[in-house]
């Protein structure tokens, strides 16, 4: 068996990780200054390790080892962070599977399908609408004109942050940056950002399914009045409406099983202590393993919401941001990282993955599956988001050995 570095892991994760916002640990959010400089590392660690690099018209970054034929194997994730995220959502992906080339390499390992290893633009949820995914959708051909003209709070809109992430919108206007017939298959590994793992004592989560999202944009518009001459019985405040808007959407998710929801985003205007508010807007977050779930879930309360508003003298407003489908992992992808962790020895749990992930839109073009590793308390998106030595070289050899036998059972 193949020996990776965990030595080497661990110095390229502590050297990423130092590359971050000066007043925000561990954050590196897509279209900034600090990710780009994040990327030139990035780019330089790929060629030393022997990858043809570039970045390609959707803004990923990509090295690949050209196998036997050209159908790619892709590993990958995203280094870019929420604020004060964390040393390893999405870093450790893309690390892991950088050592398991370069381990390929340096063992003169030439394998059957071209291996790529990807750092895809903007997973996390960004400043331009909350759009996440961002670079696999340009895989996909999802990323519409819609997107495309969202707007961060400078007015700036989306395709214009791509282009200066090196992106080509010509290109990605035309349709998929990728076809299914060059793709063999899509592996993440990935921290578990729950209790799961920990808990049972197993280091090795085998990924059954990606929950999918939908964010909508919700807006609360009642009257700007005086704060102290207005009559209690007059007022048409957007913060009282939204507020119980929260409340409610809490309570409806709590009763529906295998479903959570969240308002991340919560902004109300003039925001002046004497003024009654008039205007909220708030982002909402929902998500469920079952399609039919999530869809019937947002139509309820958003039907809810328009009547109750109403009713309060107040006008509502909601349009979906994004949404992703329920991803079924492959089984031939699942059964191939249960003979890897078999071969190193390691014990796996079979468990659905609650957050979005690139491998969500990457199920469109190609078999896709995800290796997840403990993380301690189950902490995530926090500076104290962690994970340990022996769960990441557990994690990257199952990783190492999944890639060998999918190169062995995919055509």
């Amino acid at each position: 068996m193949y020996t990776v570095s965990l030595e080497r892991l661990q110095h390229r994760l502590n050297a990423l990780s130092r590359i971050t916002d000066p007043h925000l640990p561990y954050t590196r959010r897509a279209f900034t200054g600090r990710y780009l400089e994040g990327r030139a590392w990035l780019e330089g660690e790929f060629r030393a390790a022997g990858l043809e690099t570039h970045t390609d018209a959707g803004g990923n970054l990509v090295g690949r080892l050209e196998g036997k034929n050209a159908r790619a194997l892709v590993l990958g994730s995203h280094t870019d962070t929420v604020n004060s995220g964390g040393r390893f959502d999405g870093t450790l992906g893309v690390l892991s599977a950088l050592e398991v080339a370069q381990t390929l390499t340096e063992n003169g390992v030439k394998l059957q399908h071209s291996l790529e290893v990807v750092d895809f633009l903007s997973e996390e949820p960004s400043e331009y609408g909350g759009l996440s995914c961002v670079g696999s959708r340009a895989w996909t051909g999802t990323l519409n004109e819609s997107m495309l003209a969202l707007e961060n709070a400078d007015g700036e809109r989306l395709e214009q942050a791509m282009k200066r992430m090196g992106a080509d919108l010509e290109r990605v206007r035309q349709g998929p940056l990728r076809r299914s017939d060059d793709l063999a298959a899509y592996l993440e590994l990935h921290i578990e950002q729950g209790p799961a793992l920990e808990q049972a004592g197993i280091p090795i989560g085998a990924v059954t399914g990606i929950a999918g999202i939908e964010r909508w944009k919700l807006r609360v518009i009642g009257q700007a009045d005086h704060a102290g001459t207005t009559p209690m019985s007059l007022r048409k405040d957007a913060l009282l409406g939204a507020s119980r808007l929260v409340l409610e959407l809490n309570a409806r998710a709590r009763a529906t099983p295998n479903l959570v929801a969240t308002i991340g985003v919560f902004t109300l205007s003039p925001g002046a202590a004497n003024v009654v508010p008039e205007r909220v807007n708030l982002l909402s977050d929902t998500r469920s393993i079952d399609a039919v779930a999530l869809e019937r879930f947002n139509l309820d309360f958003l039907e809810w919401a328009k009547d109750f508003l109403e009713q309060a003298g107040l006008r509502f407003e909601f349009e979906r941001v994004s949404r992703s489908a329920p991803t079924v992992c492959d089984p031939r992808v699942l059964e191939a990282i249960r003979a890897g962790a078999k071969k190193r020895g390691h014990a796996w749990l079979e468990l659905p993955s609650g957050a979005g992930h690139d491998g969500a839109h990457m199920a469109s073009l190609c078999p896709v599956g995800m290796i997840f590793v403990p993380s301690v308390r189950g902490r995530s998106h926090t500076p104290e988001e962690f994970t340990l030595e022996r769960d990441i070289l557990a994690g990257t050899e199952v990783l190492l050995e999944t890639v060998l036998e999918l190169d062995r059972i995919l055509y």
